[in-house]
């Protein structure tokens, strides 16, 4: 797996990659990964955007390491709250509650739901990749 900053000829990959996350959760994605400018903005040489290439095709991406090097420190998500799964996968990698909205989204089918702030400290996810070692290793 190839991990690195977005490319201009990533675009069909990172188009494939958003067709394949159900509609469902493609509703609650900050951006219209559907719409072609989106991504087009998303492939800009700076866009600050990376992503993990496996047999030519975008599988993820990452942002720790990338806050580190841009500065930032701070990492936000934003969650619907009845997301359970990806509310404990965020705290598993350190994210902590902040803020809870409620009827703060709408989704496509007009309905309003809550949602919540979860933020992480670059610094100290840093420090702590540091401490076991393998901070090392992803950079």
């Amino acid at each position: 797996m190839e991990i690195r900053p977005t490319e201009a000829g990533d675009r069909p990959a990172l188009s494939r990659f958003f067709e394949r996350i159900p509609e469902s959760d493609r509703t609650f994605l900050k951006e219209d990964v559907g719409d072609p400018r989106v991504i087009e903005d998303w492939v800009k040489p700076g866009a600050g955007r990376t992503v993990a290439i496996e047999d030519g095709e975008v599988v993820g991406s990452q942002a720790v390491l990338d806050a580190v090097e841009m500065g930032l420190k701070k990492l936000v998500v934003e969650v619907i709250a009845d997301q359970a799964p990806l509310i404990a996968m965020f705290r598993g990698l350190g994210f902590e509650p902040e803020a809870l909205l409620t009827d703060h989204v709408r989704d496509r089918s007009g309905q309003t739901r809550d949602l919540i702030v979860l933020a992480n400290s670059v610094d100290e996810q840093f420090a702590t990749l540091t401490t076991a070692g393998i901070a090392d290793q992803l950079q």
